[in-house]
């Protein structure tokens, strides 16, 4: 896994940056008109990862993903799917969409969830579905086994092997307003400069972890302490949930999941707005 790098170098070029979306795709686009988003006029979007699972709207999401005004990095739901749908055939495929709709296995993973499951539906649980699918499914990837409406299985390999393929784990944007970092969670110990090595050591950290904002709730730490990312100017993260519905800004960090998975319109921020916000904490002009 990698960061990919993004330059700009007009001054002029319009960024922006949205939180995570979890298939809520007419949100996504309501939010869009609303910042005045024009890919006609050379605008990009891009975003903190969790396009997906949530929402009904993901096969629209996905399809995004071709997009060549969309960037977004690898969220932990797209990484959920990727090892889900490893080595996917349509055998297999055809057999998890039978025991999710027709054996009641979205039941059963209900019931896991709520830890209420029964002995002799764990052990059909675990006999149907490996570790990688119950562990996705179980958090929304129903969507892909045609629990909402059929598909072909065409699609959904194409599907798969889009998120399986080169997408990035992080997003560095060079842009004459500033250096901006991109995660779906962040990065532990707050320096944008082992990222790379990270992204290739211990991807998932940059998809999982919420160690800073939970020491920030805790008051262990100051809000600079918690959120100043040393190496660039803003880093801009999402996957933990902001319970307030509008961004939370922690130095110069800014987490933007405010909730689309609960149906809360996702979080859509223009790049000269994130220098703003941060600008007590970089030292680019603009």
């Amino acid at each position: 896994m990698h960061i990919k790098k993004l330059n700009f170098s007009d001054s002029t070029a319009r960024v922006f940056f949205v939180g995570d979306i979890h298939g809520r795709y007419q949100l996504l686009q309501e939010q869009l008109k609303k910042v005045g988003f024009s890919p006609e006029n050379g605008d990009t979007l891009i975003s903190v990862g969790d396009i997906i699972d949530g929402g009904t709207e993901n096969d629209e999401m996905l399809a995004m993903v071709e997009l060549p005004w969309f960037e977004f990095t690898l969220g932990n739901h797209e990484f959920l799917m990727k090892q889900a749908t490893k080595g996917l055939t349509e055998a297999k495929y055809n057999a998890v969409s039978s025991f999710l709709i027709d054996n009641n296995g979205m039941g059963m993973l209900g019931a896991l969830k709520q830890d209420s499951i029964s002995d002799d539906d764990y052990d059909t649980l675990t006999e149907y579905l490996t570790t990688d699918e119950i562990n996705w499914i179980g958090n929304g990837g129903g969507w892909f086994y045609n629990v909402f409406e059929s598909k072909p299985f065409s699609l959904r390999l194409k599907q798969a092997q889009i998120i399986s393929s080169s997408i990035p784990v992080g997003i560095e944007v060079n842009h004459p307003s500033g250096l901006i970092g991109v995660l779906h969670a962040g990065i532990k110990n707050n320096k944008w400069r082992s990222v790379g090595k990270i992204a290739k050591s211990r991807p998932m950290q940059l998809m999982w972890t919420r160690k800073n904002l939970k020491s920030f709730y805790r008051d262990d730490k100051s809000a600079y302490e918690a959120g100043y990312v040393d190496g660039v100017d803003a880093l801009v993260v999402g996957h933990s949930t902001i319970d307030r519905g509008q961004p939370l800004i922690l130095a110069n960090t800014i987490y933007l999941d405010v909730g689309a998975k609960r149906g809360v319109p996702p979080a859509v921020i223009e790049l000269k707005e994130v220098m703003k916000l941060t600008r007590p904490f970089q030292n680019a002009s603009f």
